[in-house]
């Protein structure tokens, strides 16, 4: 078999090849060349090791998705890659008898594959959105999900609604029961407010999420939903929901909602 030293015109290391097999390529990509091109001097390929023909790679082990640093070449089953961790993990790693082991350099590594970010949604009172620990919290939150905020303001509602001259009603089963389409108005009027006010707060704050209120517009109908009853809402389709309120309504919170692992229950202090 005859050999020789060639030089990577990739890597700049210097590989020792088959003089026999290059031949056989070479041959190989003229013919096929000449048949599709009618060339007789296709050109020049660059002269190439066998980590960088086969680069860039990712790991060959099934759902690892880590770019090769190296690559394991045998003679009979060819080329495979594998990242560092489960390079080790094999039996012949080391070994030069039957398999050789050569590193891939960093800049001809395949680029690590981003997963997409988990999404979070998080339910807040209007009285803690305002909070400077909220806020802190969340921006905390938005390095590792995808983040929707729904803001309350049942405070502000009920503010609202005496200044109107209502009569305030008890909560239902599935919170604040409106009567009237006026009522219902005003109510959303409030969670806007509440809404605008937040937007401003996230940009001054450099937060970015998406907001919402809990109002659904059902054929021109507006239906109100209990913010409770909107962390159920999005439960199936969320990968963590947080129920954030003030302090002291924190252990009734994480106990309605115990039965639901994904939810967790946030507590803020008001200082007055």
């Amino acid at each position: 078999m005859k050999t020789e030293k060639r030089t990577c015109s990739r890597c700049g290391c210097i590989f020792t090849t088959d003089l026999a097999i290059e031949f056989g390529k070479r041959a190989f990509a003229i013919y096929f060349e000449q048949e599709d091109k009618g060339t007789k001097h296709p050109p020049e390929k660059p002269i190439l090791c066998y980590t960088c023909e086969t680069a860039p790679h990712y790991c060959c082990q099934e759902k690892c998705n880590s770019p090769a640093a190296l690559i394991r070449h045998t003679q009979f089953s060819g080329h495979h890659p594998f990242c560092d961790e489960h390079a080790r993990q094999e039996p012949n790693f080391g070994d030069c008898s039957g398999a050789v082991w050569k590193e891939i350099p960093e800049h001809l590594r395949a680029p690590k594959i981003l997963s997409a970010k988990k999404n979070a949604f998080v339910k807040v009172s209007g009285d803690v959105f305002v909070l400077p620990t909220f806020l802190r919290w969340l921006k905390k939150l938005t390095r590792n999900y995808s983040v929707v905020v729904c803001t309350g303001g049942g405070t502000q509602i009920n503010t609202a609604l005496k200044e109107a001259g209502f009569t305030l009603t008890e909560h239902g089963p599935l919170g604040r029961e409106l009567k009237t389409f006026k009522e219902r108005q005003i109510a959303r009027d409030e969670l806007e407010r509440n809404q605008a006010l937040f937007q401003d707060l996230l940009d001054m704050n450099h937060i970015t999420v998406r907001l919402i209120i809990p109002v659904l517009d059902i054929d021109g109908v507006l239906c109100h939903v209990n913010g409770d009853t909107m962390i159920q809402t999005a439960y199936l389709g969320y990968d963590i929901l947080f129920v954030t309120t003030i302090m002291n309504r924190t252990k009734k919170k994480k106990a309605q909602f115990a039965h639901l692992s994904k939810v967790h229950t946030r507590g803020f202090c008001i200082k007055k």
